[in-house]
């Protein structure tokens, strides 16, 4: 069905459709825009670039979240050779080229609507009022690595997007004649006849001889290749550890409190509600109508105005001295005079107080005794630390050295760049210090590399075993059964084919399956969809064969166990009712435009990148990343690669 639309969409009416449907941005959701990085670019698509930093940072999330899924580190190598910097350069180019495509053709938002787009993100109000908070906003893009302007410049892109497509793909269904080829297409039935063939009807093998096992051995080098590993003696600086043992005088938690006292109380809170007027005279009489007991809401509907609320906010917390001396002078009901503000004239009216709440030393002593026991771990990690690299400048070892700071050693077995050790279970040792094991030579000892907050370690590469193929004796028994399986799955396959081979020549399969003894059954109504009934494979074979042809499956599972192979013949194509089928159409339809647009969404980012005339620089990412373009091979065999769409990079 995907190949008759992939035709239609090569036809003259997709062309036609090409220049409206510029929509996979949508489908794709590709959003990111940067800012232009002058002489660093790995990405250039017109007036926006892709700087190298970026790039890295992009590569660098995915990694991560690549190490994530699969429980284990991902080394920058290993990303690089499965081609994880070329899939994302070429995402970027193709964001990048869309997003320059939409400012050719002159869609740019207005400022209110990226402004509504941006105060739909909670994560940007304050906890304290409730209220879009500038500083709140600008922290929380800095913790993402973002930058207010970048940030926006996305939003903007987002919004654009939005309406272009909302505006374009209004109406847009696949032909009717789409939906019912669909329909038909997955209603057919099959029926099918069905041999198995198990390894109790072939002669089991004999055991391999010395031969033939080395045989198999030099066969599966590959795979039985045991990976480098590495024995190493590590050296840990925890600040949790330090805290177990560290010591607080009840003396400097008085004075901590007494200290701290002010900020340790909960101040006085308030809600109110904030009417702003156009000038004086208009908050006036928002003052008499409040005080009326008009609702606040209504009177600043009236004068065109949306009311502030304020709730159980602490003076601090409210930026405008006027209004927050208004706000905590009046008692609950209070109606304030009208306040000249940093931002004009308003009223305020206060529905509720929360008193202060003094602080009490019991209440907080374990909140200042925990603060004080991590300041003194901080101090004891960083002492130590200080004792370790001066006893190590001054020639010690590692153990040596970690003795003299005061912190133990730890041993550990080989292990592989995967973080697993020789027998397979992972050890628990953080990514960038496996990395950094990798990197060193045997016998050398690392600097201190900081993990994280009051964390330090250095470790020493004790021992370096090389990647080897495991000897014969050391893996003689579970080769042995390996070749075996081999074995008797080649003479299943072969028990298989010969019947198969009978019925091609003019017998039925029934026949030949009753004359070798081979299980032999029936199966009505085989369809596309999943059906516990009918293994996978048969399935699968049964609608890749024609009618009457005769065909050998895969391995499929058996009654009497893991190990078959069925031989199969269709004996019949059926459909469903007409009635029946009709039903479908319509969804199968819906389907089916969705499977269009992106088809020719794909279409449509290709030409993107070719009207916008987008270039890459793979080397200048593979540097970004620390790797020598020269080592790695491009998809024509050739080490590194150039600059693409246009003339080498400058």
């Amino acid at each position: 069905m995907l190949a008759r639309i992939r035709a239609f969409a090569k036809s003259w009416v997709a062309v036609l459709l090409l220049g409206l449907l510029i929509i996979s941005f949508a489908i794709f959701g590709i959003t990111d825009v940067f800012q232009p990085a002058r002489g660093d670019w790995v990405v250039q698509a017109g007036s926006r670039t892709v700087s190298a930093t970026e790039f890295k940072s992009v590569f660098d999330n995915y990694r991560e979240q690549a190490a994530q899924q699969a429980g284990r580190p991902i080394p920058v190598d290993a990303a690089v050779e499965q081609g994880l910097h070329t899939r994302i350069l070429d995402e970027l180019a193709s964001g990048q080229a869309f997003g320059e495509l939409l400012k050719r053709m002159g869609l740019r938002p207005a400022d209110q609507l990226v402004t509504q787009q941006l105060r739909q993100y909670q994560g940007f109000f304050s906890p304290v009022t409730g209220q879009f908070d500038r500083e709140t906003y600008i922290g929380e893009l800095a913790r993402n690595g973002l930058t207010p302007e970048r940030f926006e410049s996305e939003l903007r892109d987002g919004v654009a997007q939005q309406h272009f497509v909302s505006g374009v793909v209004a109406g847009l269904q696949a032909p009717r004649a789409f939906g019912a080829a669909a329909a038909a297409y997955e209603s057919e039935l099959r029926d099918v006849s069905l041999a198995l063939i198990h390894p109790g009807l072939v002669e089991r093998p004999a055991p391999p001889t010395e031969a033939q096992l080395n045989a198999f051995l030099r066969e599966n080098a590959a795979a039985l290749r045991r990976p480098e590993l590495r024995a190493l003696t590590v050296v840990r600086f925890n600040a949790a550890d330090f805290a177990r043992t560290a010591v607080v005088d009840p003396a400097e938690v008085q004075r901590q409190f007494e200290f701290r006292r002010e900020t340790l109380s909960q101040p006085e809170r308030r809600s109110f509600v904030q009417v702003p007027a156009p000038d004086q005279a208009a908050a006036a009489q928002v003052a008499a109508r409040l005080r009326a007991g008009e609702d606040p809401a209504a009177v600043a509907r009236s004068i065109q105005r949306d009311p502030v609320p304020f709730n159980n906010t602490p003076r601090t917390a409210v930026t405008d001295p006027g209004l927050a001396q208004a706000a905590f002078s009046l008692p609950v009901g209070g109606v304030s005079a009208p306040v000249q503000g940093r931002l004009g004239w308003s009223v305020v009216k206060v529905l509720g107080v929360t008193p202060a709440v003094p602080a009490v030393l019991e209440a907080v002593r374990p909140q200042i005794e925990a603060e004080l026991r991590a300041a003194a771990a901080e101090e004891q990690v960083d002492a130590a630390v200080q004792r370790y690299e001066a006893a190590h400048s001054a020639g010690a070892n590692l153990v040596e050295a970690a003795r003299q700071a005061g912190v133990p050693t730890l041993s550990l077995a080989p292990l592989s760049q995967d973080g697993r050790g020789a027998a397979g279970p992972q050890v628990a040792l953080e990514p960038a210090l496996l990395q950094l094991a990798f990197e060193t030579a045997q016998g050398a000892e690392t600097d201190i590399q900081e993990l994280g907050p009051g964390q330090y370690a250095a470790l020493r590469v004790d021992r370096v075993i090389p990647p080897a193929l495991p000897t014969l004796q050391e893996v003689r028994e579970p080769l042995t059964n390996a070749w075996l399986a081999r074995e008797l799955r080649n003479r299943v396959q072969a028990r298989a084919q010969a019947l198969a081979g009978t019925v091609r020549g003019g017998g039925t399969l029934e026949a030949a399956a009753r004359a070798i003894e081979a299980p032999f059954t029936r199966l009505a109504g085989v369809s596309r969809s999943a059906d516990t009934q009918t293994p996978p494979e048969v399935a699968g074979r049964t609608f890749a064969s024609k009618p009457g042809e005769v065909f050998v499956t895969e391995f499929i599972n058996t009654p009497n166990g893991p190990l078959g192979v069925g031989v199969g013949r269709v004996d019949a194509v059926r459909f469903p009712p007409a009635p029946q089928m009709a039903a479908t159409i319509a969804p199968r339809r819906q389907g089916l435009s969705q499977e269009l647009l992106q088809d020719i969404g794909e279409m449509v980012r290709a030409a993107a990148r070719q009207a916008v005339k987008v270039r890459t620089n793979p080397e200048r990412a593979l540097a970004a990343l620390g790797v020598d373009p020269a080592t790695v091979q491009d998809p024509s065999g050739r080490a590194g690669a150039p600059a693409r769409g246009g003339p080498p990079a400058r």
